[in-house]
C-alpha cells in the first residue's frame, strides 16, 4: 500500500512539474528578468515568469538594462513593438515573434540579425552594431529601415516594396560597396544616406566580392584591424577593404612578415620601418612612389617593378646589394648602414636627387651613378672607402661635437629613445640628428619642439598627439610628410617646405592654414580645427589624392584652383564652407572689425602668434574671435585690453606679466587659465563657469571666490595676500590639486566638507581653517542659485536616466546620444583634461576616432536644459 502511494505522489510530482514548465518562460538573464518585474509582468527574480503575463503583451520597451540574452522573447507571440536598444546583446531571435512590426534593437553588439519569419515588420532600427549581412527580401511590408554605423558587406533591401520606404539609412558601412534594391535608379534618386564606396544594384545577390587576402602574421593583420580595414584576427582581410588603400603605416609593430601587402594594389606610400622583416616583395605594388622600410633585416629588396617610386629608404637592414637604375623617379634615397657590396644609382636622374646617403657601408667600393663629378661634388654621404664610378663592372663623417638645444625633457627623451642621444641633458650631438630623415616622436607628451631645425635632412616627421602649442618647421626644407594631429597648434607656417606632398593638421586649434607655396602638396587633413581662413591654391589641386576640411564649422571660404573641379572632388567639407578661386585676402569673407589692443606688448605677442601684422593699437577681431588657446606669458605685458573678443577662448596662459587687472567676463568658455606671477589685485571668474584649472599663484589678491565655478578641480592661489577663501563649490571632492599657502592673513577658507578637506588638502598655511562658513568674506556672497540649479540638473540627470544617455562609453569611433521623445539636441560641446574644446556637433551621433585616448567632458544642451557628462575615448 506504501509503495501504491509513493507511485502516486510521484506521479503527481512530476506531472506538477510538468505543468509549471509548460506554464512558465525561462529567462536566464536577470537584467532582463528584473525588467519585466519593474513593468509588473512578473514578481519574483528566479529565472522564471508566468506565459499567461506575457503571451498577449504586444508593446515592450526595454531599453537600457543591460541585457545580455533575450532568450524567453519567443513567449512574447502578441508582440507587436520591441525596444532593446542601448544594451548589451551579441544575438537576437524573433523568429517565433512574426506578429512584430516594429524593431529598434540598436546600440547593441549583434552580428547576425535573421527575420526571415518576421513578414509583419514594417520598421527596422538596426543601427549601431556589427552586422555584415542583413538580408530583408523577405519582409515585404517594410518601410523604414535604419542599418548604419554596422560592419556590412551584404545589404539586400530588394523585399519589392522600395518605393513606399519613408526612411533609409545605410551610411557608415565602410567595407559595403553594393545595395540590392528593387530600382538601383529610384534608391539613387531618393535613398541619399549611404556611403560613398556603396552603390546600389539591382540584380545579382547584392554583388558583394567576397574575395579574400591572406595575411599570416598576426601582428601585420593586428595593424591592418586597427587602421579599420579588417575586424577579425583569422589570417585573412577582405580584399575590397585594401585594394583602394593609397596610403598605408604599419611601422613599429613587431612585423616578420607582409604577405598579403600585394593585394594593396593603389599604394602610393607604404612605411613598414621598424619591423623584424627579413624580405619584401612590392613586386605587385606597381604605383608605389613613397617607401620606408627602414630599421628592419632585410637582405635583399628588388624594386624593378616600382618605376613610380621617388622616396626610399632602406637603412639600418642586412642588404648585401641594392639596384635602382630602372627607378627613374628616384631622387631620395637613403641606404646608409646596410653591408652593401654593390650599389647602382645609375638611374638617369641623379641631378635631380635632393637627398642621398649611403654611409656605414664599410665593404662598399664602387657606387654606380650618372655622373662622377657631379656625384663628387653633391654626394658627400657616403664612406671614405667608397668612390664614385659610372661602371663598377658588373666611417661616421668625423662630426664635431656641436650640439643642439632641447629644451623639453620629453622630447629629448624620445630622441634618447630613438639612440640619437644618452643622457637628459637638455642638448643632443648635433651630428646624430642632421642625418636624420625620419622622426617618429608622436603621443610623447612633448610641449616645444625646439632642438627641430637641426634635423636638416628630414623629410618625415610624425609628431601626432602631443601638447603642442607651436611647431617651427622653417629650417626643416626637405620635409615632404608631416603629421602634426592631435595637438593645441593655434598657428602653422609651412612656407618653407616646398618638398610637401603630405600634410595632417587635424584635431587642432587653427584659426588659419595657408598651403598655397606647398606647389607639390597631394594630400591635405585639415579638420577638426577652427579654420576661418584655408588658403589650398597651390596650383597642383587635381593631384590631390586627399582632401579633408570637415569640422570647421566658422570656416565660409576656402581658396583653390578650380571651383568646379574642387566641388566635384573634393566633398569632404562642411555643408557651411564654399570653394572660391579668391576668397578676399584669406579671411573668409570676414569683416575688417577691429579689436582695441592699447598694450604694445600685448599687440607684439599676437603679431607673433600671426593674429596681426602692424603694431597700430588694433588687431582685425576676425582673426582672434575664433581663437581657443591663447599663451601670452612673459611678455611683459600690463593691460590685456582687447582679451574679450577671443570669444571662444578655453585655454589662456598670461603669468610672468605686469597685469594689476583682469576682465574676463567675456570669455564665457574659459576652462584653463593661468594668471600666477602678475601684479592683480583683484580677479571676478563668476561668468567663467566652464573653468577646470586655475593658478593665480604670485599675485597681490585680498579675497578669491570660486564658489560659482562649478567644475574647478585644481586651484593654485598660493603666494598671495588673501583674507578671504571660498571654495565651496559643491565638487571639493573631485579636486585633484590645492594649494592656498602663504597667506598669511588667511584665518578662514570656506569648502564643501570641512573633514574631507583636512583629510586631503595639507597645502594651506598652519593659521588657516577650513569651515563650511567663514562668514566674514570680504566678497559680498551671490545667491547661491546657481549651485542649486547645479545639483538639481544633476539630480534629475541622475534619475531619468532614461531621457539621456552617452552610448558607448567608453567609446573608441562613434559616441551616440540618447534623447528620450520630447527632447532635441540644440549643441554638443566636447572639452579635453585641459579645459579645450576639441569638438562641436548638432546630431546626436559624433565621430570621436581624432581625439586621443583620455577623460572628456560632454556638455550637452537640449530644448529642456544644459547638463554635463564624463565620457571615456579609448
Amino acid at each position: 500500500m506504501k509503495t501504491i502511494y509513493f507511485l502516486l505522489s510521484l506521479g503527481i510530482f512530476f506531472i506538477s512539474n510538468k505543468l509549471t514548465a509548460q506554464q512558465t518562460t525561462y529567462i536566464p538573464d536577470d537584467n532582463f528578468e528584473q525588467a519585466l518585474i519593474d513593468l509588473g509582468y512578473d514578481n519574483i527574480l528566479d529565472n522564471y515568469v508566468a506565459k499567461n503575463n506575457i503571451i498577449t503583451i504586444t508593446d515592450l520597451d526595454i531599453r537600457f538594462k543591460d541585457i545580455s540574452d533575450l532568450t524567453g522573447i519567443e513567449s512574447f507571440t502578441g508582440l507587436l513593438f520591441l525596444n532593446c536598444t542601448f544594451n548589451n546583446l551579441n544575438n537576437l531571435d524573433l523568429s517565433n515573434n512574426i506578429l512584430l512590426k516594429e524593431l529598434h534593437c540598436g546600440a547593441n553588439s549583434i552580428r547576425s540579425l535573421d527575420l526571415s519569419n518576421n513578414t509583419a515588420l514594417t520598421y527596422l532600427d538596426c543601427g549601431f552594431n556589427k552586422l555584415d549581412v542583413l538580408d530583408l527580401r523577405t519582409n515585404k511590408a517594410l518601410t523604414g529601415l535604419y542599418c548604419d554605423y554596422n560592419n556590412l558587406v551584404s545589404l539586400d533591401v530588394k523585399n519589392g516594396n522600395n518605393t513606399n520606404f519613408i526612411y533609409f539609412d545605410a551610411s557608415n558601412n565602410s567595407r559595403l560597396t553594393c545595395i540590392e534594391v528593387d530600382n538601383a535608379t529610384y534608391s539613387r534618386t531618393n535613398w541619399l544616406n549611404k556611403d560613398s564606396t556603396s552603390n546600389y544594384c539591382d540584380g545579382g545577390d547584392a554583388g558583394v566580392s567576397t574575395e579574400l587576402t591572406y595575411v599570416p602574421d598576426n601582428n601585420f593583420e593586428k595593424a591592418l584591424i586597427a587602421l579599420g580595414h579588417d575586424d577579425v584576427l583569422d589570417d585573412y582581410v577582405p580584399t575590397n577593404n585594401i585594394s583602394g588603400v593609397t596610403v598605408l603605416d604599419v611601422s613599429d609593430r613587431g612585423i616578420e612578415d607582409l604577405t598579403g601587402i600585394a593585394s594593396f594594389s593603389d599604394l602610393t606610400t607604404l612605411d613598414c620601418g621598424k619591423n623584424n622583416l627579413t624580405n619584401l616583395d612590392l613586386s605587385g605594388n606597381t604605383s608605389l612612389a613613397w617607401l620606408n622600410c627602414a630599421g628592419n633585416n632585410l637582405g635583399s629588396l628588388d624594386l624593378g617593378n616600382n618605376i613610380s617610386l621617388f622616396y626610399l629608404n632602406t637603412a639600418s637592414n642586412s642588404l648585401s646589394s641594392l639596384d635602382v637604375s630602372n627607378n627613374l623617379l628616384l631622387i631620395r634615397l637613403f641606404c646608409n648602414y646596410n653591408n652593401l657590396l654593390s650599389l647602382d644609382v645609375k638611374n638617369g636622374n641623379n641631378t635631380n636627387f635632393t637627398a642621398f646617403n649611403a654611409t656605414n657601408n664599410p665593404d662598399l667600393a664602387c657606387i654606380e651613378v650618372d655622373d662622377v663629378a657631379y656625384s663628387n661634388s653633391n654626394w658627400s654621404n657616403k664612406d671614405a672607402a667608397s668612390s664614385y664610378s659610372t661602371d663598377c663592372g658588373g666611417g661616421d663623417g668625423g662630426g664635431s661635437e656641436e650640439l643642439t638645444y632641447v629644451p623639453d625633457n620629453n622630447f629629448e627623451k624620445a630622441l634618447i629613445a630613438l639612440g640619437y642621444d644618452d643622457v637628459l641633458d637638455d642638448y643632443v650631438p648635433t651630428g646624430n640628428i642632421s642625418g636624420v630623415t625620419v622622426l617618429d616622436v608622436s603621443d610623447r607628451s612633448i610641449e616645444d619642439l625646439t632642438g627641430i631645425a637641426s634635423f636638416s635632412a628630414l623629410t618625415t616627421l610624425d609628431c601626432r598627439k602631443n601638447n603642442l602649442t607651436n611647431l617651427d618647421l622653417g629650417g626643416n626644407t626637405s620635409l615632404a610628410w608631416l603629421n602634426c594631429s592631435r595637438n593645441n597648434l593655434g598657428s602653422l607656417d609651412l612656407g618653407n617646405n616646398i618638398s610637401l606632398f603630405y600634410l595632417n593638421t587635424a584635431s587642432n586649434s587653427l584659426s588659419s592654414l595657408d598651403v598655397s607655396n606647398n606647389l607639390l602638396l597631394i594630400r591635405l587633413f585639415c579638420n577638426y580645427n577652427n579654420l576661418l581662413s584655408l588658403d589650398v591654391k597651390n596650383g597642383n589641386n587635381t593631384n590631390f589624392t586627399a582632401f579633408n576640411a570637415t569640422n570647421n564649422p566658422d570656416l565660409a571660404c576656402i581658396e583653390v584652383d578650380d571651383v568646379a573641379y574642387s566641388n566635384s572632388n573634393w566633398s569632404n567639407k562642411d555643408a557651411a564652407s564654399s570653394y572660391s578661386t579668391d576668397c578676399g585676402g584669406g579671411d573668409a569673407g570676414g569683416s575688417e572689425e577691429l579689436t582695441y589692443v592699447p598694450d604694445n606688448n600685448f599687440e607684439k605677442a599676437l603679431i607673433a602668434l600671426g593674429y596681426d601684422d602692424v603694431l597700430d593699437d588694433y588687431v582685425p577681431t576676425g582673426n582672434i574671435s575664433g581663437v581657443t588657446v591663447l599663451d601670452v606669458s612673459d611678455r611683459s605685458i600690463e593691460d590685456l585690453t582687447g582679451i574679450a573678443s577671443f570669444s571662444a577662448l578655453t585655454t589662456l596662459d598670461c603669468r610672468k606679466n605686469n597685469l594689476t587687472n583682469l576682465d574676463l567676463g567675456g570669455n564665457t568658455s574659459l576652462a584653463w587659465l593661468n594668471c600666477s606671477r602678475n601684479n592683480l589685485g583683484s580677479l571676478d571668474l563668476g561668468n567663467n563657469i566652464s573653468l577646470f584649472y586655475l593658478n593665480t599663484a604670485s599675485n597681490s589678491l585680498s579675497s578669491l571666490d570660486v564658489s560659482n565655478n562649478l567644475l574647478l578641480i585644481r586651484l593654485f592661489c598660493n603666494y598671495n595676500n588673501l583674507l578671504s577663501l571660498d571654495v565651496k563649490n559643491g565638487n571639493n571632492t573631485n579636486f585633484t590639486a590645492f594649494n592656498a599657502t602663504n597667506n598669511p592673513g588667511l584665518a578662514c577658507i570656506e569648502v564643501d566638507d570641512v573633514a574631507y578637506s583636512n583629510s586631503n588638502w595639507s597645502n594651506k598655511d598652519a593659521s588657516s581653517s577650513y569651515s563650511t562658513d567663514c562668514g566674514t568674506s570680504v566678497i559680498a556672497k551671490s545667491s547661491n542659485s546657481k549651485k542649486a540649479n547645479y545639483n538639481n540638473s544633476l539630480s534629475i540627470e541622475q534619475s531619468e536616466i532614461n531621457n539621456f544617455r552617452l552610448y558607448p562609453n567608453p567609446v573608441k569611433d562613434v559616441l551616440n546620444i540618447y534623447l528620450a521623445k520630447g527632447f532635441k539636441i540644440n549643441q554638443v560641446y566636447i572639452y579635453n583634461a585641459y579645459g579645450q574644446r576639441v569638438l562641436s556637433a548638432t546630431t546626436n551621433r559624433i565621430d570621436v576616432n581624432g581625439l586621443s585616448g583620455g577623460i572628456y567632458l560632454v556638455e550637452i544642451e537640449t530644448t529642456q536644459g544644459k547638463s554635463t557628462k564624463k565620457i571615456i575615448i579609448e
